[in-house]
Formats: C-alpha cells, structure tokens, sequence
C-alpha cells in the first residue's frame, strides 16, 4: 500500500527516486563480511563452552585465584624440604637454612632495587643535564641569525 502512495506521490510531484545500486563486488564483500562475522560468533561460542578452556581461565585469568605461582612460604619449604621422621635438631638446621636463604634473597632484591633506582636517578640527571645544555645553546644562539645556522 505504501509503495502505491509513493508511485502516486512521484507522478504527481515529478521526483525520481535516487537508488543507490550496488554491484555483485560490493554484495560479495558484505556477504564475505557476514559470514566471518557468523564463524567469529561460532567459534566463540564453541570455546566458552569447552570445559578445558572455563579451567584455563580459571587458573590463569585475571583473578587467578588458583594460581601455583604464589611464592612459597618457609613453613612450606620446611614441609617440602624434610621427608619422614627427622629428629628435632635436623628439622631446626634445616628451618634455619631455609630462613637464611629467604633473608639473603630479600636483601639480594633489596640491593637489586637500589642498584635499579640509582641507575634511573643517574639518567635522569643526565637528561635534565641535557635538556639544560640544549636550553643553554638555544639562549646563547645569535637573534639576528635569519639562516638558523649553528657555530660548532
């Protein structure tokens, strides 16, 4: 019914409407585009119902609740590092050791980040230092200088 009205409507008025026609390569190209898109959607929708990937992302997504990369602790060591029946004074070298080694390693990471920061601290200051020069030479460059020459 409305195509009739707009029939009537153009006799009377006389106007034309402009249809935009496509051609075959353009029609291809979104009906390429439409079926990636739907093969997109399918795999998607394959992976987040395959029960091996919800685990993975437990285990290794964002939240990582799960995770085996939490830094053990010494009382985990020590339960790690004695297997049977040990006697009071093993299990104590061996807690002593482990305490040893996990302070050298916090201090061995302490000095790391003090070598780390001074590093930064030196680079800064050389590029301030830069930055100063460049400032320096810009100032001392002639006004009058319409080539923008530099005297080396």
């Amino acid at each position: 019914m409305d195509k009739k009205l707009e029939k009537m409507e153009q006799k009377l008025t006389g106007v034309q409407p402009v249809e935009v026609a496509k051609t075959k390569k353009q029609l291809k190209a979104e009906k390429a585009a439409k079926k990636a898109e739907k093969k997109e959607l399918r795999n998607q929708a394959a992976k987040s119902l395959d029960a091996a990937n919800w685990t993975k992302e437990i285990l290794n997504g964002p939240d990582a609740k799960f995770s085996g990369k939490v830094e053990a602790s010494i009382d985990d060591k020590l339960s790690k590092a004695t297997v049977g029946l040990v006697t009071y004074e093993q299990l104590k070298a061996t807690k002593e050791a482990l305490e040893q080694e996990a302070n050298k390693s916090a201090a061995d990471q302490a000095k790391d980040e003090l070598k780390r920061k001074a590093e930064e601290d030196a680079l800064e200051k050389e590029s301030r230092k830069k930055a100063k020069l460049k400032q320096l030479k810009s100032k001392a460059a002639l006004s009058f200088d319409l080539d923008g020459e530099e005297e080396a």
